[in-house]
């Protein structure tokens, strides 16, 4: 390689760098986001389960009194 090609390759380099360094902000967003996302399905798989349990024992209720 000359130096024409490693001048080419720093080039390449450093952009990569600052566009990594630009796209830390989003990534760190998208990082929240999906962090948010899963607790709310987490939130919302907690209270179907209850809602369940909840339906399993009215018709518990309901049987009995047959």
């Amino acid at each position: 390689m000359n130096n024409k090609q490693y001048d080419l390759l720093d080039a390449i380099t450093m952009v990569s760098f600052i566009v990594g360094l630009l796209n830390y902000g989003e990534n760190v967003d998208q990082t929240t986001i999906n962090n948010t996302v899963q607790s709310a399905v987490e939130d919302i798989h907690d209270h179907l389960s209850e809602q369940d349990e909840k339906i399993t024992k009215i018709l518990q209720l309901l049987e009995d009194e047959k």
